[in-house]
């Protein structure tokens, strides 16, 4: 889990139906900028794996 990896970083998630169409806008915060940017990167290469799937 990327949460797990990213203590000092929140991600979270969150759903919406507009439009006829599912989505989902993900957000992370944090303080530590190091960590929160290797997180970024983490979780956009897991959307792009998903994307292709």
């Amino acid at each position: 889990m990327i949460q797990a990896r990213y203590p000092k970083s929140n991600i979270g998630s969150y759903p919406f139906f507009r439009q006829q169409r599912f989505g989902v806008t993900i957000v992370l915060r944090g303080i530590d900028a190091g960590e929160l940017d290797r997180a970024v990167e983490e979780v956009r290469a897991l959307v792009r794996e998903l994307s292709e799937s």
